[in-house]
């Protein structure tokens, strides 16, 4: 009795790790699932951008005010793609959150709100990554401020309206729509749900010049005309949710 039940354990053992081993080693199939639906999360500090705008930077040394070729700004940034096969239609919104260009005694700091809807390709499209080149057009806004921090001005709050303000421009509006080109490289999703990784890097072109503007009833003359040159460095995060092939019979 006791033997026998000493063989029905090992024999137990026998099957149970033998079945385990290969659920170990069964690797899902991405090829089972047709379309993914995709939520895209771009947190700041590792996200970045540059922009030139070159016909403000011009105005800006005119006046001798230290603007750079460049302007860098973290930037965090959330979107949405449907995806079926190759093929990825998406939109996305991104937010540059405020630099500061210079430490000198003028000082210009500069943020932006963008939105844009792509369409993407994958032209690699392996069982363990896909690489998309995608194309989309967009609107952004710009902003611009200037103040010289070796000005210090003391100014009643109940005279906000009627004071005047030494040292210290109006903020500066650049509204500009454009198109973007981008290279994307993702992991194909193979469950359900995942979430994987995402590197993007792209580059957005202003469709046609615009004068910046104020961000009030300010009207300005001979304001610099320019559109938006700017290059920008993801590497977000996104879930998705994916849905299997349906069965013929």
């Amino acid at each position: 009795m006791k033997l026998s039940f000493l063989l029905f354990l090992i024999l137990s053992g026998t099957l149970l790790k033998s079945n385990a081993q290969q659920d170990s080693v069964v690797i899902p199939d991405p090829d089972e699932f047709q379309r993914h639906s995709h939520f895209y999360i771009g947190a700041p500090f590792i996200n970045f951008n540059a922009t030139h705008y070159p016909h403000l930077r011009q105005a800006f040394k005119s006046q001798g005010i230290g603007y750079s070729a460049v302007q860098f700004n973290t930037i965090a940034s959330f979107g949405g793609a449907l995806q079926r096969g190759r093929y990825k239609l998406g939109a996305e919104a991104i937010y540059g959150l405020p630099g500061s260009d210079t430490k000198k005694p003028t000082k210009v700091t500069g943020s932006y709100i963008a939105y844009s809807l792509n369409a993407g390709y994958a032209v690699i499209f392996e069982r363990n990554r896909q690489y998309f080149i995608n194309i989309g057009v967009g609107r952004v806004e710009s902003t611009v401020s200037v103040y010289s921090t070796d000005t210090p001005q003391t100014l009643a709050f109940n005279n906000l309206l009627s004071a005047p303000i030494v040292g210290q421009s109006p903020a500066l509006v650049h509204k500009n729509t454009f198109l973007e080109v981008s290279l994307e490289r993702t992991i194909r999703p193979t469950r359900p749900v995942s979430l994987n990784p995402v590197f993007r890097i792209g580059y957005r072109l202003g469709i046609n010049t615009v004068p910046w503007k104020t961000d009030n009833n300010i009207s300005l003359t001979n304001a610099p005309v320019d559109r938006i040159h700017q290059v920008f460095v993801q590497s977000i995060f996104v879930i998705s949710k994916s849905h299997k092939r349906k069965l013929k019979f």
